[in-house]
């Protein structure tokens, strides 16, 4: 997982590696985004958020499930 910025207005994001995680996993996260209008799912690897604040709640959310990578 990476932080980046998306789209022109540089949006705060994060990235996936594809292997990352399973589709069953990406399909939870994106019908609690719509559930509570947290994030927004752009592709299969790329996610945006409003603000900071925004893309910290989704990843306190989703912190146990998803794979920790080495540093």
């Amino acid at each position: 997982m990476k932080y980046v910025k998306t789209g022109i207005f540089e949006l705060p994001g994060i990235s996936f590696d594809k292997t990352e995680m399973s589709d069953e996993l990406r399909d939870q996260m994106k019908s609690w985004a719509e559930e509570t209008q947290c994030g927004m799912y752009l592709t299969d690897r790329l996610w945006s958020f409003m603000d900071e604040g925004e893309r910290d709640w989704f990843l306190l959310r989703w912190s146990d499930a998803i794979p920790k990578t080495e540093a």
